[in-house]
């Protein structure tokens, strides 16, 4: 299975899993207490009023929970803020780091309970701005030749459209498909696709994607690359509250990605110093990113 409903099905969130399942056993029972808190873009937060939300463990990423009818999806809104008891109301501190988190909340609903056709097909900026920053970031770090970058570009282009299918192997059909669409949003040539696309339609995760880039590539220096190097590459190019782990879980878990990237663009000069936020003002995105913000503009009002 390559589609990960949740962040904490991520390889970066691999060993928090026991103590999630925890937290959505205590979210369960605290849901109408939790309910009273507050509610935003269609998602619940936590933010810590009543005895039952004291007895919820802080958590990064937004959680789905599953009910016998329906599932809720909850974030943590208590590290951007805090009760104030005389007025009965959440004061929220830190409101940009706020917003991002519950824009990734609501990303998390529409994957996993609405539309999760929508993450992928809202705009070729999120395909294009994860296939530059994963291609650049490794090449710099391994001193890649650009034919050898080249090819991990259209890897990391394949490993992305993994995230959005539990197949195992693409059929000729959906390779065709790919092919023609990664010739149309990212220009590579068709037959270097199918090449890589031969032998590695799916790409499984992380791990996965780390093994095959030095087959594809035929560099010995990716002999090092496996998963810890890699989310290594990748931490400083974000910043704010748990930055690292965020990225790490974006390469696997698509609206985690999208929810950086609407950060991005919503408060693009509190982010403009960070690595994703330079790729995406490239002068050649310009056109895909005005689209970008009309399909955001949509998404929002669609919650509100």
């Amino acid at each position: 299975m390559t589609i990960r409903l949740s962040a904490y099905e991520t390889l970066a969130c691999s060993g928090s899993m026991p103590a999630m399942n925890r937290t959505i056993d205590v979210l369960k029972e605290g849901t109408l207490e939790s309910s009273a808190n507050g509610q935003y873009l269609g998602i619940i937060e936590v933010q810590g009023f009543g005895v039952m939300d004291k007895q919820i463990p802080a958590f990064v990423h937004p959680i789905v929970v599953p009910y016998n009818d329906h599932s809720n999806v909850f974030v943590d809104s208590r590290p951007f803020g805090k009760v104030d008891l005389h007025e009965n109301r959440f004061v929220v501190r830190n409101a940009i780091e706020y917003k991002a988190m519950l824009y990734r909340g609501a990303l998390n609903k529409m994957w996993v309970i609405e539309k999760p056709a929508f993450i992928r097909d809202i705009s070729p900026l999120p395909i294009n701005i994860f296939v530059t920053w994963l291609s650049e970031s490794i090449s710099r770090r391994f001193m890649l030749e650009p034919q050898e970058q080249y090819k991990i570009a259209i890897l990391a282009a394949i490993f992305y459209n993994s995230n959005f299918t539990d197949e195992t192997v693409l059929d000729d059909r959906e390779k065709q498909r790919l092919t023609s669409q990664l010739m149309r949003v990212l220009k590579f040539k068709g037959e270097d696709v199918l090449e890589i696309l031969e032998h590695h339609s799916v790409i499984k995760g992380v791990a996965d994607f780390c093994k095959i880039a030095e087959e594809v590539t035929g560099s010995i220096r990716l002999k090092q690359l496996n998963p810890g190097v890699l989310f290594s590459v990748i931490n400083n190019t974000f910043f704010g509250p748990n930055a690292s782990e965020i990225v790490a879980v974006a390469i696997e878990h698509p609206p985690t990605w999208l929810g950086i990237l609407i950060s991005v663009i919503l408060n693009f000069n509190y982010y403009k110093n960070s690595v994703i936020a330079k790729i995406m003002y490239k002068k050649h995105f310009d056109e895909s990113r005005d689209n970008f913000e009309l399909a955001i503009a949509n998404f929002i009002k669609h919650y509100n």
